[in-house]
């Protein structure tokens, strides 16, 4: 079976769709919720701020590895702040990797390259992959990919191959679903040596990018950051309505062999970089990244934001905030529904209660029984002796 039947279960494929975005006019899948296509629809661009933040750590000219491109989202991005004289673009899905080449050849001016192929450790044997429909960009290849398994054997590169076949590169890139640091570890020597360049890996909440970056540290000759930026950049497209994912940020990991931080306006837009020195400063960083809130938190002001995670870590609702009238002592007159529902509480716990009583005396009488047994054992072994 090819990697098209696949995928798509011998299917017509349903033809692609174009969108404006700040890269220009983008073709995605037509039937697709991948989150990268809905920040396309709806903002025009996805992880825009990302690109600004590592074109700091590039030259002005710059020979770009983007390994899991997806659409092209990334190099078109970075091709909005450095001029990108080569583009290797290597995509395992086949269905995206056809829209990418369509995208970069319609919006980059350099030499492009594209890979339809899984990017994996040299010798990596026979791969199994996964890939829950509608979600095109989710297509993993690691051991604990979730989704429907594929029936094909995907061509598969390694990043030693890559720099081999068209490197040099500035950059590389990788956002390959849980499979960065095997194929960083397998392209350890060439890395030590190439010490120029520098190296972005999606970083997510996972022990997998503890593991990441204690192996990017150990490279040598480069220090490594974490960088974090809003998932969402309303405005990118005259867009100033909700966001998708309120406070959600997305992250990664920058190697590079120069000092690298944000301007005033990436600051302003709310990008972050932290140099990180060991696994625990990543940990640390991580655990004060904000990946999700709830929508009903979102807000403009600090103050309001404490003021509603406040209340919810309370239990308190503003349907039943202040509704009762104040009485002796300053406490609230609770409401007859507000009675009763504390009462049916106390009834269920009152239950709760004498069950586990109930079930204590249980344990009590059958520890009696054991012990009378043991009594009479002992007896008889006595009179044994």
């Amino acid at each position: 079976m090819s990697p098209l039947d696949a995928i798509t279960d011998g299917a017509e494929v349903t033809a692609p769709r174009q969108l404006t975005t700040v890269y220009g006019p983008l073709w995605v899948p037509a039937d697709d919720n991948d989150i990268i296509v809905r920040f396309l629809e709806s903002q025009g661009q996805w992880a825009l701020l990302e690109a600004r933040l590592v074109a700091r750590a590039l030259p002005e000219v710059t020979r770009l590895l983007d390994g899991g491109a997806f659409v092209g989202t990334f190099s078109l991005g970075l091709a909005l702040t450095r001029p990108l004289e080569f583009v290797c673009a290597v995509e395992a899905n086949p269905l995206a990797a056809a829209l990418l080449q369509r995208n970069l050849d319609r919006n980059l001016t350099g030499q492009i390259v594209v890979r339809a192929a899984v990017l994996t450790p040299a010798r990596a044997g026979e791969l199994t992959g996964r890939f829950s429909k509608g979600n095109m960009g989710g297509l993993s290849f690691t051991n604990g990919a979730r989704g429907d398994q594929l029936v094909y054997q995907p061509d598969c590169i390694s990043l030693v191959e890559l720099w081999h076949n068209n490197g040099p590169f500035d950059l590389i890139k990788l956002d390959i679903e849980g499979m960065e640091r095997a194929v960083l570890d397998d392209a350890r020597q060439l890395l030590e040596v190439e010490q120029q360049v520098a190296i972005w890996a999606e970083c997510n909440d996972s022990p997998h990018s503890l593991d990441l970056a204690e192996l990017m540290l150990s490279f040598g000759g480069r220090s490594l950051y974490y960088a974090s930026w809003p998932a969402d950049n309303l405005g990118s497209l005259g867009d100033s309505g909700e966001p998708i994912f309120p406070y959600a940020r997305e992250a990664a990991l920058l190697a590079a062999n120069r000092a690298v931080a944000p301007n005033d306006e990436l600051i302003a837009a709310g990008c972050d970089m932290v140099q990180i020195s060991s696994r625990e400063s990543l940990r640390r960083a991580m655990w004060l990244t904000p990946r999700w809130a709830p929508r009903k938190w979102w807000t403009d002001k600090t103050t309001a934001l404490v003021a509603q995670a406040v209340h919810d870590l309370s239990g308190e609702s503003y349907e039943t905030y202040l509704s009762g009238t104040a009485g002796a002592g300053g406490s609230a007159v609770l409401t007859r529904e507000q009675l009763e529902a504390r009462l049916e509480a106390a009834e269920a716990l009152s239950k709760e209660r004498l069950a586990a009583f109930a079930d204590l005396q249980q344990e009590l009488v059958d520890l009696q029984a054991s012990l009378s047994d043991l009594e009479r054992v002992a007896a008889e072994r006595l009179a044994e002796a």
